[in-house]
Order: structure tokens, then C-alpha cells, then sequence
């Protein structure tokens, strides 16, 4: 189905991250509507799930701080807000990421921490 995009990051990484979610934007509205980038990150032992939800919210923020593009008008900047979203290159997306800590969750498990635009 052609719909799926693969990026391979480090934890320090923002930088080809943000450059691979800016490339990915550029033609996601052509491969179609259901499109996901994958940013998978190398392996390592399991680390608890504070840790990663810890990772995955500095990674955003991260990307944030490198977006030349500026925040959407109608998207509430604030966390808190009920219709915040995350925005990268002016595009609102719904990221998440996955782990190997999720085990209730199957949707949310993964072999490696795994974050998805």
C-alpha cells in the first residue's frame, strides 16, 4: 500500500528527525491519506515507562524548538488546552510512540522505543 515512511534517529537526534518529518510532510499528501513516518531508535534494555514517555515528550519539544515554520493560528499552543495538537512545518499531527513496556496495550508495544507521526 505504499503508506508507510521509516526514519532511524538517536536520542539526541532532533535534528535528522525534524529533517526527516519535514521531508516526509513534503510528500505525504501525495502517497495518501493514512501515511505514517516511523521513527525507530536503536535498541537497548528496556527502561521504565516513565523513562520513555520522558523521551518522547523532550523529543517534541525538541522538534519544536528546531521548526523554522511557525505554530498553526487556529492550534492552541498551550499543553493543557483541549485542542492542542503537536505541530511540525506548519501541520498538525498526532504523534505516539511505542515501547517494549507496553504490554496491556499491544497497539502501543514494540521491540524498541518507537516514535510515530
Amino acid at each position: 500500500m505504499d503508506g508507510f515512511r521509516y526514519c532511524f534517529g538517536d536520542l539526541e537526534g532532533e535534528a535528522a528527525i525534524g529533517s526527516a518529518l519535514a521531508e516526509f510532510l513534503g510528500v505525504s499528501r501525495e502517497i495518501g491519506p493514512y501515511c505514517t513516518l516511523f521513527c525507530i531508535f536503536p535498541p537497548e534494555p528496556s527502561q521504565s515507562l516513565e523513562v520513555y514517555r520522558a523521551r518522547f515528550w523532550n523529543l517534541l519539544r525538541r522538534l519544536r524548538r528546531i521548526d523554522p515554520a511557525p505554530w498553526p493560528a487556529h492550534i492552541p499552543t498551550r499543553l493543557e488546552h483541549p485542542d492542542w495538537t503537536f505541530c511540525f512545518a506548519g501541520e498538525p499531527l498526532f504523534p505516539m510512540c511505542t515501547t517494549p513496556k507496553h504490554v496491556t496495550r499491544r497497539s502501543r508495544h514494540s521491540d524498541q522505543f518507537t516514535v510515530t507521526f
